[in-house]
């Protein structure tokens, strides 16, 4: 009887150490294998950071709480990958990439990209996330003068036009990533707020700086939440939602 219970109690251990092994990277890192890496890398437009790893190897668990915290840091404006090279499913993958230890870090550099680099850096969170910020893609284009912007107005664009009024003139990684996102939808521009633009104010109804604004050809859309990327993805959805909505309602004809 208690060679048995020691049997189960041995069972039991053996099952909690690999579930505790199998979850080395958690959090917002995306985990991915053989049958689903390459395509969500050719298939996204942003960076993705991705570590092939081993769940015994004690230097992968000191990575991971660096891993997490980046990618929680840039949720939404980053992938975040993990493969298991220990899963006899993921050996060709990892084979492929040339892993040889582990961890091993590389980042694709978006748009679609699938050739890697390796990431030589140090294995901390604030280092890791400051690396993939670098190499983020954007599609804002900066208006810089009144002029430029009167002229963006005035244009007959396809797309609907999003204005962000700031003191800045580099554009930030949450409003790259947002670009990335929507850039098939909507043209993205960042204003380097001063009196040249005072006149157009108005006109996108801004009060304020940083002010995100939507402009249809006739009319301005603000956006009045925080910066966060969860509501302003929220946000664009909506907006695109309903603008294709109205392009699919049948137009009046005189």
């Amino acid at each position: 009887m208690v060679s048995r219970q020691l049997g189960i109690f041995a069972t039991l251990c053996l099952l909690l150490a690999q579930s505790a092994l199998a979850g080395t990277f958690g959090g917002k890192v995306k985990q991915l294998g053989q049958s689903n890496f390459k395509s969500f890398i050719a298939k996204s437009d942003k960076v993705s950071v991705a570590v092939f790893y081993a769940p015994w190897c004690g230097h992968c668990k000191n990575l991971a709480p660096h891993f997490e915290k980046a990618a929680d840091n840039l949720h939404g404006l980053v992938n975040f990958l993990a493969v298991d090279c220990d899963e006899a499913s993921n050996k060709p993958l990892c084979g492929e990439y040339g892993i040889q230890g582990f961890p091993t870090l590389k980042a694709f550099s978006g748009k679609g990209k699938t050739t890697p680099r390796d990431y030589q850096g140090a294995r901390t969170a604030k280092a890791i996330a400051d690396y993939a910020v670098d190499l983020m893609p954007s599609w804002v284009k900066r208006l810089q003068t009144g002029k430029d912007l009167k002229a963006k107005l005035q244009e007959k664009s396809e797309k609907p036009q999003v204005i962000l009024f700031t003191k800045s003139a580099i554009a930030t990684p949450l409003y790259k990533a947002l670009s990335t996102d929507y850039y098939k939808d909507f043209d993205f521009h960042l204003v380097k707020d001063n009196e040249d633009f005072a006149p157009h104010r108005k006109t996108l109804s801004v009060e304020k700086v940083p002010q995100l604004t939507l402009w249809d050809g006739e009319k301005a859309t603000l956006y009045t939440d925080a910066f966060k990327y969860d509501k302003l993805n929220a946000w664009f959805k909506k907006q695109l939602k309903t603008i294709k909505k109205a392009q699919a309602e049948p137009k009046d004809e005189l």
